[in-house]
């Protein structure tokens, strides 16, 4: 399956923390609101580098992937990096990945990674490949959920819980489930998990009755898994990169692929009983967007917002798309990219201005990105009552000082503050986690 993310992004082109009462994990300082003016002009934002991924160090692996940051900036961030670690680990690219804490510090240093927990693949039972945001558990004891692209028993993925122990920054890990028992369950799940009443619903990029990918939900406590739906192809989408949302107890979410146009995605409903709906089928260019790849939607008054890869209505630019869609289904491209772009991760609300970042795109005084002749790409926003509406708030670099390059991961705002991570660039060529202030 690793291809088809690869290929993916070659086309041309909030996670919200809850209460929970553990080290770093407690809600976020109350936010400050930009003015008017800062969000208004391009490279408002400024970059301050937190923490550079190497291989070269024993637990860091390169970081990124569509794997976001969660916690308080002021006390702890936390995120997965999808490969590093147990380098023996079989089922992994130069290791299994592992799951890491972001420590403010003073001095040259603004934080340091202590990795938490290491996976160790199939061979150990155990998952690989983490490569989506981390959830925190909905009773605030400090549990974490996750999931793993590959390993567990079947080497399918798995869907794991983290429980913090007495020893500080040491972490006891359980899978509670490994995709591919059945030639009917579903495998490799990239997207996070959503926790409602303690079942943890979610996607998988594959398996199924027809090998499209399938909705679950499983108890936390680790019992049989619950399908929800199969997807089918070319009716209800296929290949769900993207998590879930909960509105109001329906489930939301996109397909990369799949619907009744040309493959170009869907975006659907489904409640926690497997009713399931189509709400918008992408058709592409000239008129629509095109594969939502790792960027699901979120919910604002009523209407989801989300972004899409490709398509859109610049002819000279297959670059992807920022859009709305009602319940009911009535769909408007608010932007269309050009120059670049191609989204990967979900947008994020901060008092009523979308942000969200491009995979590619963006230009620097200093000419073109010295690791990507289409751009390292930007951090936008969206404002739907500003004159324009889209603006370019950070154009990344790639070195060290350029906050990395290729952004596919879902902002956390936090005090005013932006931070992420990216997946490439960096001091040493593996991703950067980054501060942005206005």
């Amino acid at each position: 399956m690793r291809w088809i993310r690869l290929f993916a992004r070659a086309l041309p082109a909030l996670f919200c923390v809850t209460a929970c009462g553990h080290d770093g994990l407690a809600p976020s300082p109350a936010t400050a609101p930009f003015s008017a003016a800062g969000a208004a002009h391009p490279d408002t934002l400024h970059v301050v580098p937190l923490h550079d991924f190497t291989f070269a160090e024993t637990f860091i692996g390169k970081s990124g992937g569509s794997a976001g940051l969660i916690g308080d900036p002021t006390r702890a961030l936390f995120g997965v990096a999808p490969a590093g670690g147990d380098l023996k680990c079989r089922d992994g690219n130069k290791g299994c990945g592992f799951i890491y804490e972001l420590k403010p510090q003073t001095g040259t240093s603004p934080y340091k990674e202590i990795p938490l927990y290491t996976f160790h693949g199939k061979d150990g039972l155990d998952g690989a490949e983490p490569s989506a945001t981390l959830v925190v558990g909905e009773r605030g004891t400090g549990v974490l959920y996750g999931t793993t692209v590959f390993g567990g028993q079947y080497g399918k993925g798995t869907v794991f819980r983290l429980t913090p122990t007495q020893t500080p920054y040491k972490y006891k890990e359980r899978v509670i489930y490994s995709f591919g028992a059945s030639k009917d369950d579903g495998q490799y799940p990239y997207s996070s998990v959503t926790e409602i009443h303690r079942v943890l619903y979610g996607t998988t990029s594959a398996g199924g009755a027809y090998n499209k990918g399938i909705v679950f939900g499983i108890n936390v406590t680790g019992s049989p898994e619950i399908k929800l739906h199969d997807f089918g192809g070319s009716v209800d989408g296929a290949t769900p990169y993207a998590g879930l949302i909960n509105v109001g107890g329906t489930l939301y979410g996109t397909t990369s692929a799949g619907g009744t146009n040309p493959s170009c995605g869907t975006v659907f409903s489904i409640s926690t009983s497997g009713s399931e709906m189509v709400v918008h089928d992408f058709t592409g260019k000239p008129s629509d967007g095109c594969n939502p790849l790792g960027s699901g939607v979120i919910a604002i008054n009523g209407v989801l917002y989300g972004t899409t890869s490709s398509g859109g209505k610049h002819n000279v630019c297959d670059c992807g798309t920022i859009y709305s869609v009602s319940a009911s289904g009535s769909e408007r491209v608010l932007h269309s990219f050009s120059g670049g772009g191609s989204p990967e991760a979900s947008l994020v609300d901060y008092n009523g201005v979308l942000y969200g970042s491009t995979f590619y795109g963006g230009k620097l005084p200093s000419g073109k990105c010295s690791l990507n002749p289409n751009g390292c790409g930007v951090v936008f926003s969206f404002d739907p009552s500003g004159s324009p509406p889209y603006a370019v708030q950070f154009t990344f670099s790639g070195p060290r000082s350029g906050g990395g390059a290729n952004p596919a991961a879902p902002l956390l705002a936090s005090g005013g503050n932006f931070y992420g991570t990216s997946s490439h660039g960096g001091a040493h060529g593996h991703g950067e986690a980054f501060e942005l202030t206005p």
